[in-house]
């Protein structure tokens, strides 16, 4: 999942310097070349397919939209869209994080009720945590003056806050369920 996020910190840096038009490009590109192993196999995660159709939606939209107007939206649209995307894994039944723990854990552990709700609530703290950044991103774009907390401090709260659970919350529920 954090290869991933390379292309997603890319473009922002790219957004944030005045080059809305260049970001979905290089952000594209990355997804695609840290994601080329899935896709040539035919199993893309959804975050890979929610980043690449990101990026090419907002490559398009820069072909016609006003710069300044992609500029200013362009983190809560970016954010907004890995909040969908988490959020449409959970409504399909497709936890993100599942995709990725199944890398990690033994297949015959991967229909269990226990790997399926852990996997569940760890997207959910992710979802919480996107949802958390765009919201952010949007008190930036009406209250400019909020801007250190609402780019800086609440994005890296909310995602360290996910990457701690995600790392934490398995061995904490192990611990509880005496497994």
């Amino acid at each position: 999942m954090l290869p991933n996020m390379t292309a997603w910190v890319l473009f922002w840096v790219l957004v944030e310097r005045g080059a809305p038009h260049v970001a979905p490009l290089v952000g594209l590109m990355i997804a695609l070349a840290v994601n080329a192993s899935s896709v040539i196999r035919g199993h893309p995660k959804a975050l890979e397919i929610g980043t690449a159709s990101f990026f090419a939606g907002f490559g398009l939209a820069s072909l016609v939209v006003d710069p300044a107007w992609l500029e200013r939206w362009a983190h809560v649209m970016g954010s907004g869209a890995l909040a969908l995307t988490t959020l449409v894994s959970l409504a399909v039944s497709r936890p993100l994080v599942m995709q990725y723990a199944r890398e990690r854990v033994p297949r015959d552990r991967w229909d269990s009720s226990v790997f399926v709700k852990r996997c569940a609530v760890i997207t959910w703290v992710w979802f919480a945590a996107f949802a958390a950044v765009a919201i952010a991103a949007c008190v930036r774009v009406y209250r400019p003056e909020h801007s250190i907390w609402s780019t800086r401090l609440v994005p890296a709260a909310a995602l360290a806050a996910a990457l701690v659970f995600t790392a934490v919350y398995p061995k904490l529920d192990r611990r509880r369920l005496g497994t």
